[in-house]
């Protein structure tokens, strides 16, 4: 065999080769991470609060796409203006961004979470909450029945805001 022909063939099989590990890889090797767009974080959190609240004997809540969309605006807020609190830097509070949506309620919490190179950001900030007894009596107060969760993302970067409220 002309070994220009041998060469030949070594470097197209080694090339399959290098393809095959690529397309089969098992997480080991140089393919990145997954990280789940928002969406993802946000359904996966709240179905994390249901199955909690499940196991505490609690009813489960009902998602709210209005208070979702309150708790994805101070997610998007603590992002861009980089502070991480319940108030906004003017000192607005949870219970008077409900009230400027149209929100009525009697009762009212919030939870909220930041992770940095998580690929399973909304599991991370659920056990971060079951772990603090705050967070913990917020997630799994029987007075809840509505909730929404707002996520938003920079790059590996997520910012979780879980609201609640009951009647």
């Amino acid at each position: 065999m002309n070994p220009r022909n041998h060469l030949k063939k070594q470097s197209i099989l080694f090339f399959l080769v290098l393809l095959a590990s690529l397309a089969c890889n098992n997480g080991s090797g140089p393919i990145s991470p997954h990280f789940p767009d928002e969406a993802e974080v946000e359904m996966r959190s709240f179905d994390l609060m249901n199955q909690d609240r499940k196991q505490a004997g609690l009813a489960p809540l009902t998602l709210d796409p209005i208070i979702a969309s309150v708790a994805r605006a101070h997610s998007a807020d603590m992002r861009d203006r980089n502070y991480f609190s319940h108030k906004t830097p003017e000192g607005k509070t949870f219970a008077s961004r409900l009230k400027s949506a149209g929100i009525a309620f009697r009762v009212s919490g919030e939870n909220l979470a930041h992770t940095t190179g998580i690929t399973d950001p909304a599991q991370t900030a659920n056990d971060e909450f079951l772990m603090d007894s705050a967070h913990r009596d917020v997630l799994l107060s029987p007075r809840f029945t509505r909730a929404g969760v707002g996520v938003v993302r920079s790059g590996t970067e997520y910012w979780i805001t879980q609201d609640f409220i009951g009647q």
